[in-house]
């Protein structure tokens, strides 16, 4: 089974996915998402991890007290060189990994999904949301596929569906997904810890080219 992480906002005392991409540069001037003072470069590294929009960031080791030494960056496109010799000293890192959502922005992703960073939407969106299992849908992914949404049925013709409600006597959407091998295992045991205790069930089966199945009034255990 797949396992979500994420990261600790105390957690500084490790390795950081980052390396030089210049030295003894110049100072950043402009995109500068933010800036601070910091004794070690992990501890602006892990702030350029924590911020989704970071790019990279910028160090300088040598500095005056209560002066930013620290400068995170939401892209590469900087002028590196241009400055004077005294301003120079900095060191420009830029990840090499993809960074983890932080634990304190995780989502309370259900039916199996897990917290992503998504910055398609832009500076001001929220960039962590969760990536949903084929077939949820919903912010948290707790939308379950009714029957219409059965990848079984999917492709086949319209009719498949409306005989089977009709057969049930309840519409699609009154079904709600408790199991399904190609995403929950084949293992028995899964199918009666997420199956057990419910009824009515409709059960559909797809081997080669041929579709069948049954409905139940009785709970499986």
């Amino acid at each position: 089974m797949e396992q979500e992480y994420c990261m600790r906002d105390d957690h500084t005392n490790v390795a950081i996915p980052f390396r030089s991409l210049y030295g003894d540069v110049c100072p950043l001037t402009k995109d500068i998402l933010s800036q601070a003072t910091y004794d070690f470069q992990n501890h602006c590294g892990m702030k350029c991890l924590q911020n989704p929009l970071c790019a990279g960031y910028n160090f300088k080791k040598k500095h005056q007290k209560k002066t930013p030494n620290c400068q995170l960056t939401n892209t590469l496109d900087h002028n590196f060189h241009e400055c004077n010799a005294d301003d120079k000293g900095w060191i420009f890192y830029h990840p090499v990994a993809p960074r983890m959502v932080p634990c304190h922005k995780m989502k309370n992703c259900k039916n199996g999904g897990k917290t992503i960073i998504y910055l398609k939407d832009g500076p001001g969106s929220d960039p962590y949301r969760c990536e949903c299992l084929k077939g949820f849908s919903g912010d948290l992914c707790q939308i379950v596929p009714t029957l219409s949404d059965s990848v079984i049925l999917s492709g086949e013709p319209a009719d498949f569906l409306t005989r089977l409600t009709s057969w049930t006597g309840k519409p699609s959407s009154n079904w709600t997904l408790c199991w399904r091998a190609t995403l929950h295992g084949w293992a028995a045991s899964t199918f009666h810890l997420k199956c057990d205790n419910k009824k009515p069930t409709v059960t559909i089966i797809k081997v080669g080219n041929f579709i069948f199945g049954g409905y139940a009034t009785e709970s499986w255990n």
